[in-house]
């Protein structure tokens, strides 16, 4: 069983850290940004969708955090702007980090905000769809499998991909994926 307790934070105490709470200021911000992920059958190794959860990996949760490890977002600000940005915002990092180091209060249940589910991105048409040949399942006792397909490109001139989308057959199995053009002699390579 899992209990917090509420103190005095002492002379000089910043009042509005003071007053931050799971249900009022930190539950929307990882229902906007955590919960898509971590939830039971989604793609996280573990849930953060409730205050128990968050509270019971609040270290890990703050260095990954602050870190920006979490959410996930690795294209690099000086590359150019690229749409669904799933980074957390400066100010709700700010909240998160206040929040641990005020000893993660609970707060009220009673006074609970809601955060924005989070959508998963679509485009706005496809041109084409391409599918791997044959299904494929990880080995069960890889930690990481990581894995290159190649798939064929059905077009013979150039083309320019302005977008794609993966719809990966089992979530909880598919952490990231990358896209690459390659030449017909690297495909060898990957069998």
């Amino acid at each position: 069983f899992l209990s917090a307790c509420g103190g005095n934070l002492g002379p000089g105490a910043d009042s509005a850290v003071a007053e931050i709470s799971w249900h009022e200021d930190v539950r929307p911000i990882f229902e906007s940004n955590c919960v898509s992920c971590h939830e039971d059958g989604a793609i996280g190794s573990f849930a953060l969708d409730t205050y128990e959860s968050v509270y019971t990996l609040r270290a890990y949760v703050a260095d990954s955090v602050e870190s920006r490890r979490m959410p996930p977002w690795k294209p690099d600000e000086g590359c150019r702007e690229l749409e669904h940005d799933i980074s957390m915002s400066q100010e709700d990092i700010d909240t998160v980090l206040a929040w641990i180091d005020a000893g993660a209060p609970e707060g009220d249940p009673d006074l609970s905000v809601e955060g924005e589910a989070w959508e998963a991105p679509s485009l706005t048409r496809v041109d084409t769809t391409l599918s791997m040949p044959a299904e494929y399942s990880p080995a069960r006792d890889s930690a990481d499998d990581y894995r290159c397909f190649a798939l064929d490109w059905p077009y013979e001139q150039d083309m320019y991909v302005t977008g794609y989308l993966v719809k990966p057959g089992n979530v909880s199995a598919v952490h990231h994926v990358i896209a690459y053009v390659i030449s017909e002699d690297y495909v060898a390579d990957l069998d």
